[in-house]
């Protein structure tokens, strides 16, 4: 007869697996120890403890001779013990499975929450409309989820090489290329949650990302034009920054940066849960770096979208690629632990300076090897730095690069395009492709000065002789933007 097996992960409130928890197994409704023999695979000789530890990972995984009810009860100095009642199963088609997960709350958040009304619930991961944990799958195309949904692959501009795929345990495209992939599964409603665990492959620092996203609509029907969506949330090994788009227009409310870079290594896992609460216009934000946040925001309500994306960003060949262990995504509504009302709001309380150029008809803006300036006079801007020295920067294009083009865009201090001088961490960047690439390019960065000076920005785009143009037509909403947003 096959043994009966249970799989779980333990987790913290953020989402972070838990290592060295214990696990003890009882007689169900009991404090009898399980006297049964417990093995620590479906076959073999090797047979666990119990009380038993769970991996690193926070993977609890055992088998016992026969289908049965038992109580488990997890444990770990610090953390509030819990306990699950739980049916091993013979069925042989069980598979660790995100719908399987259990949560210890810290002492001090357990003390904390009983004071707290707002958001209250349990932070919960069973029953998710979509998952999929690409370390039980073999590698290849990405098929039918492990939830059963179909998958939606695709990379930008219908090139071959950003299509996703499952590579070695974690869905990505193909290393050395550059581009975005969007892979996508369609909820039953509008998404209320997403998630999902990641790597950075070792390479170098630049403008690599993994990002989430809810789109109203596949965006494989109609890049490059973007549909809205109120989550556009990226993850770099920099930091995070939260945005939507509407109308083809990405609007960035919220970012952070880490106080330690994200390790590129291609080993180290990354976390990212994301809720939102649609009746208040909040997203909960649970972080790689372990921090907790609420962005706020009207859109995030105001918006709906169905299709949960996963995409991986690299613009530069040689950079860093994220690729994605496991991701999930729900459309029903789950709130967070109830300690996430005490976490700090993040309101969009310094509204960007918006410049945008958007001609109306096709327009092209031819590139050679001399640096021009990006939508004319139109994308200039001017500010004073706020108290805390810092802005957040960007440019946003649509770009038509040909086949083995690089594209140079640029943050500059005067009508000559001279780049931003020595001190700032980065102040352009640059684009390059293998294959034909027609789409929006982005490029933010942070810079810094004395609180009270003003600054004229200016930004420009440099590329081969015949290589490259910023382009607009119908299809897109804007040519290219500009936009200054003060930290607060």
């Amino acid at each position: 007869m096959a043994r009966a097996g249970f799989f779980d992960t333990v987790i913290d409130p953020n989402g972070r697996p838990i290592r060295g928890v214990t696990v003890t197994v009882y007689d169900t409704g009991t404090v009898t120890p399980y006297a049964g023999t417990i093995w620590a695979g479906p076959t073999g000789a090797t047979v666990l403890p119990n009380p038993f530890t769970a991996n690193d990972q926070g993977e609890v995984q055992f088998w016992l001779a026969t289908p049965t009810r038992v109580d488990l009860v997890y444990s770990k100095n610090g953390y509030t013990a819990e306990t699950e009642t739980v049916d091993t199963s013979d069925d042989s088609a069980m598979l660790p499975a995100i719908a399987a997960e259990a949560t210890l709350r810290s002492d001090a958040d357990v003390a904390h929450a009983a004071s707290l009304t707002a958001h209250s619930g349990t932070y919960v991961t069973s029953s998710v409309n979509a998952w999929d944990r690409f370390s039980d799958r073999a590698d290849g195309a990405l098929g039918v989820s492990q939830s059963g949904h179909t998958w939606i692959p695709y990379g930008a501009s219908g090139i071959a090489a950003n299509v996703p795929t499952i590579v070695s345990g974690a869905m990505r495209f193909a290393s050395g290329v550059t581009g975005v992939s969007y892979p996508q599964i369609q909820l039953p409603q509008r998404g209320r949650r997403i998630g999902g665990r990641f790597r950075f492959a070792a390479g170098t620092a630049g403008d690599s990302a993994a990002a989430f996203a809810l789109w109203a609509t596949d965006i494989s029907a109609t890049f490059p034009a973007i549909p809205n969506t109120p989550i556009h949330l990226t993850i770099s090994t920099a930091g995070w920054i939260y945005g939507y788009f509407l109308a083809g227009t990405l609007t960035n409310v919220a970012f952070g940066l880490w106080s330690t870079p994200l390790t590129a290594d291609g080993a180290t896992v990354y976390t990212l849960d994301c809720f939102l609460d649609t009746s208040r216009g909040e997203a909960t934000l649970f972080l790689p770096d372990g921090t907790a946040v609420v962005v706020a925001d009207s859109h995030i309500g105001s918006i709906a979208g169905t299709y949960a994306c996963w995409e991986s960003y690299t613009p530069n060949s040689g950079e860093t690629i994220a690729s994605f262990t496991e991701v999930w995504a729900d459309s029903r509504s789950q709130a967070p632990l109830g300690v996430v009302s005490a976490l700090a709001r993040v309101a969009n309380t310094w509204p960007p300076t918006v410049k945008s150029y958007a001609p109306g008809t096709r327009n092209t803006q031819a590139l050679s090897g001399t640096a021009v300036e990006v939508g004319g006079t139109n994308l200039r801007q001017s500010f004073a730095f706020p108290a805390t020295g810092k802005v957040l920067v960007e440019l946003s294009v649509f770009a038509n690069m040909a086949a083995g083009s690089w594209l140079i865009l640029n943050v500059c201090t005067d009508a000559a395009l001279t780049a931003i001088a020595a001190g700032q961490s980065v102040f352009g960047g640059e684009f390059g492709t293998a294959a034909a690439f027609a789409g929006h390019l982005d490029l933010r960065t942070v810079l810094t000065g004395t609180p009270g000076a003003i600054w004229d920005l200016y930004f420009s785009a440099v590329a081969p002789a015949g290589s490259g143009s910023i382009i607009s037509d119908t299809n897109f909403a804007y040519m290219a933007i500009s936009k200054v947003s003060l930290v607060a």
